[in-house]
Protein backbone atom coordinates (compact mmCIF):
# COMPACT_ATOMS: atom_id res chain seq x y z
CA UNK A 1 0.00 0.00 0.00
CA UNK A 2 1.92 3.38 -0.79
CA UNK A 3 2.34 5.81 1.83
CA UNK A 4 -0.66 8.60 1.98
CA UNK A 5 0.56 11.62 0.63
CA UNK A 6 -0.30 15.34 1.74
CA UNK A 7 -3.20 15.94 -1.34
CA UNK A 8 -4.29 12.47 -0.52
CA UNK A 9 -4.88 12.94 3.28
CA UNK A 10 -6.81 16.43 2.23
CA UNK A 11 -9.28 14.69 -0.15
CA UNK A 12 -9.71 12.24 2.42
CA UNK A 13 -10.40 14.94 4.89
CA UNK A 14 -12.66 17.09 2.34
CA UNK A 15 -14.67 13.80 1.60
CA UNK A 16 -15.39 13.30 5.18
CA UNK A 17 -17.23 16.92 5.62
CA UNK A 18 -18.80 17.46 2.34
CA UNK A 19 -20.58 14.29 2.04
CA UNK A 20 -20.69 12.73 5.95
CA UNK A 21 -22.63 10.03 5.63
CA UNK A 22 -21.89 8.87 3.07
CA UNK A 23 -18.04 8.77 3.57
CA UNK A 24 -18.52 7.32 6.53
CA UNK A 25 -20.91 4.69 5.62
CA UNK A 26 -17.83 3.79 3.31
CA UNK A 27 -15.72 3.71 5.89
CA UNK A 28 -18.10 1.41 7.96
CA UNK A 29 -17.81 -0.93 5.76
CA UNK A 30 -14.17 -2.06 6.38
CA UNK A 31 -14.98 -3.26 9.59
CA UNK A 32 -17.69 -6.28 10.53
CA UNK A 33 -20.91 -5.88 12.42
CA UNK A 34 -22.98 -8.14 14.30
CA UNK A 35 -25.86 -5.91 13.13
CA UNK A 36 -25.74 -3.69 10.14
CA UNK A 37 -26.39 0.34 11.11
CA UNK A 38 -29.77 1.96 10.28
CA UNK A 39 -28.31 5.00 9.95
CA UNK A 40 -25.13 6.70 10.05
CA UNK A 41 -25.45 9.93 12.12
CA UNK A 42 -28.55 11.50 14.10
CA UNK A 43 -27.44 14.77 14.78
CA UNK A 44 -30.90 15.58 15.98
CA UNK A 45 -30.11 16.21 19.40
CA UNK A 46 -27.23 18.95 19.21
CA UNK A 47 -24.30 18.28 21.30
CA UNK A 48 -25.38 14.54 21.55
CA UNK A 49 -24.66 13.48 18.27
CA UNK A 50 -25.20 9.10 17.57
CA UNK A 51 -23.16 7.73 14.91
CA UNK A 52 -23.95 4.20 13.18
CA UNK A 53 -26.99 4.67 15.17
CA UNK A 54 -28.97 0.39 15.67
CA UNK A 55 -25.68 -1.04 14.73
CA UNK A 56 -23.49 -3.49 16.51
CA UNK A 57 -19.99 -4.33 16.59
CA UNK A 58 -17.25 -6.01 18.53
CA UNK A 59 -14.25 -4.18 18.93
CA UNK A 60 -12.27 -7.32 19.92
CA UNK A 61 -13.39 -9.01 17.15
CA UNK A 62 -12.41 -6.09 14.51
CA UNK A 63 -9.24 -5.25 16.04
CA UNK A 64 -8.11 -9.23 16.42
CA UNK A 65 -9.86 -12.39 15.71
CA UNK A 66 -10.89 -11.04 12.11
CA UNK A 67 -7.06 -11.20 11.23
CA UNK A 68 -6.37 -14.65 12.50
CA UNK A 69 -6.60 -16.35 9.63
CA UNK A 70 -5.00 -14.72 6.90
CA UNK A 71 -2.28 -12.28 9.05
CA UNK A 72 -1.71 -14.36 12.79
CA UNK A 73 2.52 -13.89 11.94
CA UNK A 74 1.95 -10.45 11.11
CA UNK A 75 2.73 -7.76 14.29
CA UNK A 76 -0.61 -6.07 15.56
CA UNK A 77 0.58 -4.29 18.56
CA UNK A 78 3.74 -2.51 19.59
CA UNK A 79 3.11 -1.52 22.78
CA UNK A 80 6.00 0.97 24.15
CA UNK A 81 5.36 2.09 28.24
CA UNK A 82 6.32 5.90 28.85
CA UNK A 83 6.04 4.95 32.53
CA UNK A 84 8.61 1.85 32.51
CA UNK A 85 10.21 1.94 29.32
CA UNK A 86 9.36 -1.33 28.13
CA UNK A 87 8.53 -2.38 24.93
CA UNK A 88 6.85 -5.37 23.81
CA UNK A 89 5.63 -6.70 20.14
CA UNK A 90 2.69 -9.05 19.71
CA UNK A 91 1.65 -10.64 16.69
CA UNK A 92 -2.06 -11.37 15.97
CA UNK A 93 -2.04 -14.88 17.59
CA UNK A 94 0.34 -13.29 20.43
CA UNK A 95 -2.38 -10.67 20.94
CA UNK A 96 -5.03 -13.51 20.73
CA UNK A 97 -3.97 -15.91 23.14
CA UNK A 98 -3.22 -13.08 25.63
CA UNK A 99 -6.87 -11.97 24.76
CA UNK A 100 -8.33 -15.35 25.32
CA UNK A 101 -6.53 -16.17 28.37
CA UNK A 102 -8.15 -13.20 30.63
CA UNK A 103 -11.24 -14.24 32.55
CA UNK A 104 -14.13 -11.98 32.05
CA UNK A 105 -15.00 -9.85 34.81
CA UNK A 106 -17.89 -10.49 37.06
CA UNK A 107 -21.10 -9.32 35.63
CA UNK A 108 -20.81 -6.19 38.03
CA UNK A 109 -17.87 -4.92 36.61
CA UNK A 110 -18.76 -4.89 32.84
CA UNK A 111 -20.14 -2.10 30.80
CA UNK A 112 -23.88 -1.83 29.73
CA UNK A 113 -24.31 -1.99 26.41
CA UNK A 114 -26.15 1.39 26.54
CA UNK A 115 -23.51 3.15 27.47
CA UNK A 116 -20.41 4.05 25.20
CA UNK A 117 -16.87 2.32 26.61
CA UNK A 118 -14.32 5.23 26.15
CA UNK A 119 -10.91 2.70 24.23
CA UNK A 120 -7.73 4.98 25.16
CA UNK A 121 -4.17 3.60 24.86
CA UNK A 122 -2.93 1.60 27.34
CA UNK A 123 0.67 2.50 28.62
CA UNK A 124 1.41 -0.95 29.11
CA UNK A 125 1.15 -4.21 27.71
CA UNK A 126 -0.69 -5.98 30.69
CA UNK A 127 -3.20 -2.96 30.59
CA UNK A 128 -3.80 -4.02 26.89
CA UNK A 129 -5.37 -7.18 27.65
CA UNK A 130 -7.02 -6.85 31.21
CA UNK A 131 -10.42 -6.56 31.49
Amino acid sequence: MPSPTAASYADFHRRSLVDRDAFWAEQAQLIDWEHPFDSVCDASRPPFTRWFVGGRTNLCHNAVDRHLATRAAQNALICVSTETGAERVYSFAELHAEVIRMPAPPQSLRAFTLYPVPTSPPTTSAAVVSP
